[in-house]
């Protein structure tokens, strides 16, 4: 049995050289074939199938992301299934990702529609779950992931931020066109910063009335979440419900071809509502808002108008870790303009100094804390005297104070 590869270390290359003999020895290595015939081993199609009924797939969150890569390796496997995942290289997923680029969308609206950067993403993100799995030491059924570190197209963030007035518009276009479920979801989204997905799928028995609030047992990350909700936005879903009747879930669509209830079709009348708020002169034309734009909204405002911490934000957005946040606390900036002034004093102060060495102030020693020069007042408290009974302090308080007091 023979095979070479070449490495640009000596360690990869003895990594790679004691999993080959390995594999040689248990018998799970295939030679390949002479003059560029087709390979024979573990395939592409094959090694997802493996994939699919290990453990690692099962860890997995199912409908975020085994439901997502399900659907995602499908032209993965078309393109490349019969290919041997050890002839694989970091080539061979550049080569996809730009004919993937040159594939015309079947859901885009214009005749020139591409696959969007978040597909392709998506795609080679499946591919390199895969991957992942088969260059476990235990498998060893390619030496590293060649997708890995393969640059894929950047995704759309969604940061844009939503102004007052279109919020309102888009809210206030959703009872004209007698759609209250509508207007009751997007009331959920604006308010509490859930992801749509979370609600669309939720169950009506994870509804809490007392406290209000949303019990989710598992959530995007894995892990249960609480979505706390307003009262009067409580009694609005309970509306819903009673209008609703049968349905499962909280928000529910009536499925077209069968009986029954589906997960909540959040799109179509948020693009109603959108189309009649910029059709009002509401909304910018080429504003692209999407429901996840109401989210992000909300978490945008929790840093600019409030003083929680990252961890309290976090934990009512529902992200796992607080580096999830990182790019929202620019938004806190603001709230240290009264150090930014004083540290511009500070800078005047040493201007005056130098032209005049006279000048009173006082100079900011190295390693003092620079603090806020704000004036605090302070409230000086009135002893109770030990002769006087509670009563009688209580109604001398009341008293009108009189002049010289």
């Amino acid at each position: 049995m023979k095979d070479t590869q070449t490495f640009d270390r000596d360690k990869d290359a003895l990594v790679w050289a004691n999993k080959t003999e390995a594999r040689m020895r248990v018998g799970t290595w295939v030679a390949p074939l002479e003059h560029g015939a087709e390979t024979l081993g573990l395939t592409v199609t094959k090694a997802f199938e493996l994939y699919h009924e290990s453990e690692a797939w099962y860890a997995k969150a199912e409908r975020t992301t085994r439901k997502v890569e399900l659907h995602k390796m499908k032209p993965v496997i078309a393109a490349m299934g019969s290919r041997r995942i050890a002839d694989l290289t970091e080539i061979d997923v550049e080569t996809y990702i730009s004919q993937r680029r040159k594939v015309t969308s079947k859901r885009a609206k214009a005749m020139d529609g591409k696959l969007s950067n978040a597909q392709i993403r998506l795609e080679v993100a499946a591919l390199s779950s895969m991957l992942n799995w088969a260059a476990d030491s235990n498998r060893g059924h390619v030496v590293k992931n060649v997708a890995k570190h393969v640059t894929r197209p950047a995704n759309a963030r969604r940061t844009e931020r939503v102004p007052e007035a279109v919020m309102g518009a888009i809210l206030e276009k959703a009872p004209i066109f007698e759609d209250m479920v509508a207007y009751a979801f997007f009331r959920m989204l604006f308010t509490t910063g859930c992801r749509p997905g979370e609600i669309a799928f939720a169950k009506r028995s994870l509804l809490r009335a007392d406290p209000p609030q949303i019990s989710l047992p598992t959530s995007k990350n894995s892990d249960a979440r609480t979505i706390v909700i307003p009262q009067n936005l409580y009694d609005l879903v309970e509306d819903v419900q009673q209008e609703q009747a049968g349905c499962p879930l909280i928000f529910g669509t009536k499925k077209r071809f069968e009986e029954g209830w589906g997960p909540y079709n959040y799109a179509v009348p948020w693009a109603k509502a959108l189309t009649l708020a910029v059709a009002a002169g509401q909304a910018p034309t080429d504003f692209k808002l999407v429901p996840y734009h109401a989210r992000h909204e909300v978490l945008s405002k929790l840093f600019e108008r409030t003083m929680l911490s990252d961890g309290a934000i976090a934990a009512i957005g529902g992200q796992k870790t607080q580096q999830a946040l990182w790019h929202y606390r620019h938004l806190r900036n603001e709230h240290n303009r009264s150090l930014m002034e004083r540290m511009d004093e500070v800078v005047t102060e040493a201007i005056d100094r130098a032209i005049s060495p006279s000048h009173p102030s006082k100079a900011l020693a190295v390693g003092e804390m620079l603090t806020d020069k704000a004036p605090r007042k302070r409230v000086a408290r009135k002893k109770v005297s030990p002769y006087v009974t509670e009563q009688q302090y209580l109604e001398r308080q009341s008293e009108p104070q009189q002049d010289g007091d």
